[in-house]
């Protein structure tokens, strides 16, 4: 990397080496763009070309991940495949990507994996330093064609929460087109990727199927970075295109379709199993719920049908079997979150929740322990967030005491930390205190009690 940078950066930079030192005002300052103009002008040897300030600051910034990857936390533990000797390794790539096509033919990945190979990992899920190079470094790689292919894995699926990785001024999307049919959609776009770092816009075309389950297919293209976008590119004329109708059972048809639809040049393609872990866990998250909704909505109609068949099965003490199991669990979770949700701005609705548990109905019959699940905890933490805002906070405080108490006494179980934390900095903080009269410091007390404080004493009682 050093003689690389020498050389290449000798050609562009009037003192590598102190352009190098002074990188790290830059870095301090994130990248901002006048600054950014100020350093080139300052180290340049000539004005640059378009191409040579790339090139610079590739290698400027593969210089300065050649220092991160020498980051100490890495070099402290006996095992490779531990996280920051991984974080280590990903700056290594970093900085050989940065600089390839520039080391006049030294292959940089290929000497450090055969150095790897010879590593024996001590975590018997790695059987070489190379495998852990393969499997926790190299399969992280994001280049921009991969940025791309997640914002359109993002966008198809409409779920903002990976959007949010890949969001301006990063990422700017042109004339998206989103087409759905009979369990399938398609979706085409223009996506332009600025890296900051490398003052660099690189434009691509995304054209991404998803045809149900996990079948996600997406093909991304480079385009020029002035490149007009495809005059096809409409609603209309896409439509067209692909045919209709536009179902499942015609996937491949038209997978093949978008195929010819592509540049020529580089094309890349992306499934599921391609995007970055983090991504893809949270589509298949969502997908699973999704699913699941489905599914329970099927299971609550068949109760409907058959609810009095299934209680007196109940009632003659015959154990469910698995599918009557699944029904039951389905619909009582289901009553439970209507009821627990059925008021905006005043979730504990706790006479509504105390008549459901009482009744004869699919909660009582399969006592169910953690049917609260994430809907109790969610509604709970709303509840005690509403704490410190509240100008009255007494209603709210005996809110919570109830809802506990309930629970307790029915053996549901909601997971209270968060709303535990929450208690416990409203507990220590002099202005919220100093708004609670006798009775709500009383009351927060009593609450902290029943959240699993032990009792303490002192002026406010808590």
């Amino acid at each position: 990397m050093a003689e690389t940078f020498e050389r290449r950066g000798g050609v562009l930079l009037a003192d590598p080496w102190r352009a190098r030192d002074e990188y790290i005002n830059l870095v301090l300052e994130d990248y901002e763009p006048a600054r950014q103009e100020a350093f080139l002008a300052a180290q340049a040897k000539r004005r640059l070309t378009e191409d040579e300030r790339v090139e610079a600051w590739s290698l400027l910034e593969a210089q300065l991940m050649s220092l991160y990857m020498f980051t100490s936390c890495g070099w402290f533990f006996d095992e490779i495949s531990g996280l920051e000797p991984v974080q280590n390794l990903r700056y290594a790539l970093r900085a050989m990507e940065l600089t390839e096509g520039l080391t006049g033919g030294t292959d940089l990945r290929g000497g450090l994996r055969r150095y790897l190979d010879q590593i024996k990992p001590n975590s018997p899920d790695h059987e070489t330093g190379g495998e852990v190079w393969s499997r926790e470094v190299e399969k992280h790689s994001l280049p921009r064609p991969a940025v791309a292919a997640h914002w359109a894995a993002a966008a198809i699926l409409n779920l903002p929460q990976i959007l949010n990785f890949f969001n301006e001024p990063r990422c700017r999307s042109q004339a998206v087109v989103s087409l759905t049919g009979e369990n399938l959609a398609v979706l085409a776009g223009v996506l332009d990727i600025r890296d900051q770092r490398l003052a660099e816009t690189t434009r691509h075309l995304g054209l991404a199927l998803y045809s149900g389950g996990a079948h996600l297919a997406i093909l991304i293209g480079d385009l020029e970075a002035t490149a007009e976008i495809p005059a096809w590119l409409n609603e209309e004329e896409l439509g067209r295109l692909l045919g209709r109708p536009l179902t499942a059972s015609l996937a491949l048809d038209i997978w093949e379709r978008l195929v010819k639809l592509m540049p020529p040049g580089n094309i890349s393609r992306y499934m599921l199993g391609d995007l970055l872990p983090c991504c893809r866990d949270l589509i298949l998250d969502a997908l699973s719920r999704g699913a699941l909704s489905d599914l329970k909505i099927q299971a609550e109609n068949i109760f409907d049908l058959d609810q009095y068949l299934f209680l007196a099965n109940r009632s003659a003490g015959r154990p469910p079997d698995w599918a009557e199991s699944f029904i039951l669990r389905a619909v009582a979770e289901a009553e439970l979150q209507r009821v627990l949700t059925a008021h905006s701005g005043r979730p504990l609705n706790l006479h509504a929740l105390t008549s459901l548990l009482n009744k004869r109905g699919p909660l009582s019959l399969i006592k169910a322990k953690n049917s609260l699940g994430e809907t109790g905890q969610a509604l709970f933490d709303e509840t005690t967030r509403g704490l410190a805002e509240a100008e009255a906070p007494r209603g709210l405080l005996n809110d919570l005491i109830e809802f506990l108490r309930v629970t307790e006494k029915e053996g549901l179980k909601p997971d209270l930390w968060a709303g535990q934390n929450r208690w416990f900095d409203l507990a220590g903080a002099a202005d919220f205190q100093a708004r609670l009269s006798v009775e709500e410091k009383k009351l927060m007390a009593e609450l902290g009690l029943a959240l699993g404080f032990a009792p303490t004493t002192g002026e406010t009682g808590l």
